[in-house]
């Protein structure tokens, strides 16, 4: 198969991957504290995982990952 390799879109192809996984590390970052927060006020899984949805805007399945890691029972 012959293609043309093309600089330009391989390197805004590489900045949006790093740019995405930049924007997912500071959301996993930020839900720690809002999970301890959710926590202290009482909240349940479920609460906690709707406050990460609406708050974080992350995915179910990445919210749900997040607070399977770090909530302590």
């Amino acid at each position: 198969m012959l293609s043309e390799y093309n600089e330009a879109l391989h390197i805004a192809t590489e900045k949006k991957i790093s740019y995405q996984e930049g924007i997912e590390h500071e959301k996993r970052e930020a839900a720690t504290p809002l999970i301890s927060f959710c926590r202290d006020m009482g909240l349940n899984k479920n609460d906690t995982l709707e406050k990460l949805l609406s708050v974080l805007k992350l995915d179910t399945t990445a919210a749900q990952k997040i607070i399977d890691e770090y909530w302590r029972e």
